[in-house]
């Protein structure tokens, strides 16, 4: 069994501990769901006859992106890129945001039309409680109608938090 025995810094370096035996790992993104995440990919490659050493070696040069990707923008601004397509994985991003003490956080997020309506309202419920101020909306409405979209999420806001709707 891995276990993760510290976690610091902006990106994630711990020991994972197997068997008794400990090796570093070092990811280049934040977030505990990037620990989990990345110790379930060293399981993986380990089953596949990688060792544990090798794939964390390789895991700490190799980000995802799209997935809580740092993007610096102008001085004290920072923007991060993150493929949050349901409410669990929005409300984790923010979380993980919101350990960093930002002055503020201001999340753009969407649904995509025609087949995630389920999600809407969870995604308008993570943004509402994490947020400071939100933008919302659509993302490849499909056969849907942009603003049918983000009405249907706004329905589900919280609106005493601030937001507005772009819906192009």
């Amino acid at each position: 069994m891995l276990e993760v025995e510290k976690v610091s810094g902006y990106n994630n370096k711990f020991n994972a501990v197997y068997k008794g035996n400990e090796y570093p790992v070092a990811l280049p993104v934040s977030g505990m769901f990037s620990v989990y995440n990345g110790l379930c990919a060293i399981g993986i490659c380990e089953q596949f006859g990688v060792s544990r050493e090798f794939a964390a070696r390789i895991l700490e040069r190799t980000p995802v992106q799209g997935r809580f990707e740092i993007v610096e923008g102008t001085p004290g601004v920072t923007f991060v890129i993150d493929y949050s397509h349901n409410g669990f994985s929005l409300t984790k991003a923010l979380q993980t945001l919101r350990e960093y003490n930002p002055e503020r956080i201001i999340c753009v997020f969407g649904s995509v039309g025609g087949r995630t309506q389920c999600r809407r309202q969870e995604l308008a419920e993570a943004s509402s409680k994490y947020a400071d101020y939100s933008i919302i909306t659509s993302d490849n409405p499909d056969f849907e109608e942009p603003s049918e979209i983000t009405d249907e999420i706004l329905s589900y806001f919280d609106k005493s938090v601030p937001h507005e709707v772009i819906i192009d």
